[in-house]
């Protein structure tokens, strides 16, 4: 079904809509943990930007490209991607348009350590957020990301400032397991590092109960992936196993029209024979 899609929209000569189609295939196989039809899709893309050049589309792939090697744990690749994004939407995308790349961006420097970084991406997404009103959601995160470089770089004062942001936040509670964990071991750092070792403790506890409820609930996801994918496969091999028996089918029809054809060629020269046979005997 879908190659079919893919055949009448590189027929029509719908480059933008291409790269779309393109953009959102692999998002499926993204969400179902299936990086090599996922890279397959970003390197469609990549080939067909070699011919149509767009640097801002060029951009989102790279970002998408930084995505994959960042499911696949490939740091060094996802690095060199993200980076390549961030450059290139930096000139040639819109500003919303770089909301994404540079909270990426603050998380793998964070991931890394580089806290400097982390301030550095952190405040530019949400700068971008800010003037264009944009993914606010990712607000919340980020407020973790500048709280966690603060504390680290000890500057408690300014730690504290993103803490409460949080706080201020009647539904933070509600929000995602990942965030609300966050804020919790967060927390528990600040208390730790101004010696409030009972608060520390208590936001400890709450932390750790958090973070293994979200354990749980990704465990049971990538379990229920991984089942659906076996399922699909398992489906494919069957739609193999039919496709091929009714293509047996076809060239044993295709084989029994030529025997039955051949046989009735036989049938006939043997008759035409006999007859020749007779008219001769009968001649002499």
């Amino acid at each position: 079904m879908f190659s079919k899609i893919e055949n009448k929209i590189i027929s029509d000569k719908d480059t933008l809509f291409l790269l779309d189609f393109y953009k959102t295939r692999i998002d499926v196989y993204l969400a179902n943990y299936d990086f090599d039809n996922a890279l397959i899709y970003a390197n469609k893309g990549f080939k067909l930007l070699e011919v149509h050049e767009d640097k801002r589309q060029l951009g989102f792939f790279f970002e998408i490209l930084g995505v994959i090697n960042y499911s696949q744990e490939k740091e060094k690749e996802r690095d060199e991607a993200f980076i390549n994004a961030e450059k290139l939407l930096s000139k040639y995308a819109k500003p919303e348009e770089n909301i994404d790349i540079n909270f990426n961006l603050a998380v793998i420097s964070k991931e890394n350590k580089d806290w400097n970084k982390t301030l550095q991406y952190s405040n530019r997404a949400l700068f971008f957020i800010e003037t264009t009103k944009k993914s606010e959601i990712w607000k919340k995160y980020l407020y973790t990301f500048l709280a966690e470089a603060y504390l680290k770089l000890d500057q408690l004062d300014k730690a504290d400032k993103f803490l409460k942001e949080l706080e201020a936040d009647k539904t933070l509670l509600d929000n995602r397991l990942l965030l609300v964990a966050s804020y919790y071991s967060l927390r528990a750092q600040f208390y730790e590092k101004k010696l409030n070792f009972k608060e520390a403790t208590s936001f400890y506890s709450k932390s750790n109960e958090a973070f293994a409820k979200l354990s749980f609930e990704k465990t049971k996801e990538i379990r229920s992936s991984l089942q659906l994918k076996g399922n699909l496969h398992l489906k494919n091999i069957e739609n193999q196993r039919i496709k091929k028996e009714i293509e047996l089918d076809k060239k044993n029809n295709t084989y029994k029209n030529f025997i039955i054809l051949l046989s009735s060629l036989i049938i006939l020269i043997l008759v035409s024979l006999a007859f020749f046979q007779y008219k001769t005997s009968k001649f002499k």
